[in-house]
């Protein structure tokens, strides 16, 4: 064959290879763009501004991964080199992987994506300071459950703009899961509807075999008793600087002896309802009549049994015998190590500026809790943020103050692990419509 001829056919074997993997690209990316009309599902909504909000991909279960990239270039993974790949003159770069879902419970993970010309500059990639946008899971019943995207604004990454949404709770035992899409023009104003999706529900609801103890219940532990009242879960209006649309109100008692002890609160809650929601619960409280009141902003499915696991500790009015000061060297590189009552206690910096404590976790009959910071002349160097767990703590100290050593003064404390097993009761509000901007 003449040299030529075989030149010839190499270019017509190229141009057929490259026509075909143009194709395959093409195809996958209508595949990955185009509306979902299928089965009664709807993924794909207009926005005002003309720009497009897909509903791309909803998983189930414990810890779920997301790529970022071309079609090829997920398909490969790490196939491709760290540097990169250079293939027919195409550049491939490792695809960007999110885990999201991580703390050991079944979750639903949604991914969304903004596309058009606009979708760069769109609001939910440059949202205004406040929670100007949200998400309203729901199924064919009553019970909404607000969600944020994750993280506050939709990322950019190389294939476009994406946000997620990853929740514990929602109807699980619903045919159909909707995400509606709702936005704040201000602060103070009605949230909107500006999308809503409808999807088939993969998920099954766990329907855990648990029976609820009647109201009140008490138990008992070393001479202590704790009661938990009647847990009411309300559903009420947004209001203005909030987006949460739940009030759960958690009274708990504690009596030492015939006397009432309300410095006890109970600052580590685990939630979970019969059908398999879950989440952690941030509470404020507040005393009434010898009961704490501890409020949060986020239910379960109201309609199960509510499995609560509560660390209880004091907050306050700590004993004398569990107070302990100790000297801290201000700078940023100090580590020491001391013994407090026979507990070793870690004492060091994070972020320049974060005092950090913490005892073993293997003591789970003990909490740890921050009490003042002082410098050696006696004046308060508290920034007053951080953040804590039942094991040890962060705050902020204000270190242009210390001149030196400062004093940090610590508690520990006892601390109860309970389990309660209760059916809540549901509060319903009539509340004003939101401005629904689209119809569906």
């Amino acid at each position: 064959m003449a040299v030529a001829e075989q030149s010839e056919m190499k270019t017509r074997t190229k141009s057929r290879w490259l026509v075909g993997l143009g194709l395959l690209i093409a195809g996958l990316t209508l595949i990955a763009f185009a509306p979902w009309k299928d089965f009664g599902e709807n993924r794909h909504q207009l926005l005002a501004d003309g720009s497009y909000l897909v509903l791309r991909e909803v998983k189930f279960g414990e810890k779920q991964e997301f790529g970022h990239g071309t079609p090829w270039e997920k398909m490969l993974g790490n196939v491709i080199p760290a540097k990169g790949l250079r293939l027919l003159g195409f550049k491939l770069e490792r695809p960007t992987r999110l885990s999201l879902g991580t703390y050991g419970k079944s979750q639903l993970v949604a991914e969304f994506k903004i596309l058009g010309t606009n979708a760069a500059n769109h609001q939910l990639v440059a949202p205004r300071f406040y929670r100007q946008y949200r998400c309203v899971v729901h199924g064919e019943g009553g019970i909404e459950f607000v969600e944020e995207f994750w993280p506050s604004i939709f990322k950019k990454y190389s294939d476009g703009s994406f946000g997620y949404v990853v929740t514990g709770r929602f109807p699980r035992d619903s045919h159909w899961l909707w995400f509606r899409v709702e936005k704040q023009e201000t602060r103070d104003a009605l949230w909107q509807t500006v999308a809503e999706f409808k999807i088939r529900n993969l998920s099954r609801p766990a329907n855990r075999p648990w029976v609820a103890a009647p109201s009140p219940v008490t138990k008992i532990f070393e001479g202590l008793e704790f009661t938990l009242g009647e847990v009411t879960m309300e559903m009420k209006l947004s209001g203005p600087k909030d987006i949460w649309n739940q009030t759960v109100l958690l009274p708990i008692r504690v009596v030492s002896n015939g006397i009432t002890l309300t410095n006890w609160t109970a600052n580590y809650i685990h939630a979970e309802d019969a059908s398999g929601n879950s989440g952690y619960y941030g509470t404020i409280s507040t005393v009434t009549n010898g009961w704490v009141i501890h409020r949060n902003w986020r239910g379960l499915d109201p309609r199960f049994v509510w499995k609560l696991e509560m660390d209880l500790e004091p907050a306050s009015d700590f004993p004398t015998e569990s107070l302990h000061a100790v000297s801290v060297p201000t700078t940023p590189s100090a580590k020491l190590v001391t013994n407090l009552v026979g507990i070793p206690v870690t004492i060091s910096w994070v972020n320049q500026s974060m005092l950090s404590v913490q005892i073993p976790t293997n003591r789970t009959d003990l909490a740890l809790r921050f009490v003042s910071a002082e410098n050696l002349q006696g004046a308060n160097i508290d920034q007053l943020s951080g953040s804590w767990n039942q094991h040890g703590f962060w705050r902020s100290m204000d270190l242009s103050a210390a001149n030196g050593d400062m004093r940090a003064t610590i508690a520990l404390v006892k601390n109860v692990h309970l389990q309660f097993y209760l059916q809540p009761r549901l509060i319903t509000r009539e509340d004003p419509p939101s401005q629904n901007t689209q119809s569906h």
